[in-house]
């Protein structure tokens, strides 16, 4: 699954030569509320990005985790990573 606030990245990996590599319904582009952590902690994306975990985790035999990567620098991406922990 991979998430981003920002389409780029993620047009670019659904044109891009490794487009096959992903599932087209794993890849979700969010929307910002801004550059600054509060803001995006209290994002709506985030129940759509644990649905499609929990759609993922479901197909899975043995799920013993997750790996998370997301931004820790403070703002867009610290925000809504760390409501997402918190969820999951």
């Amino acid at each position: 699954l991979m998430f981003d606030l920002d389409p780029e990245p993620i047009h670019q990996i659904q044109n891009g030569k490794f487009s096959n590599l992903f599932f087209s319904d794993a890849l979700i582009i969010g929307k910002s509320k801004g550059s600054t952590f509060s803001k995006n902690y209290n994002q709506d994306d985030t129940e759509i990005v644990l649905e499609k975990i929990r759609k993922i985790s479901e197909k899975c035999n043995g799920l013993q985790g997750f790996n998370l990567f997301h931004s820790i620098g403070g703002g867009t991406g610290s925000g809504f990573g760390v409501h997402l922990m918190d969820q999951l």
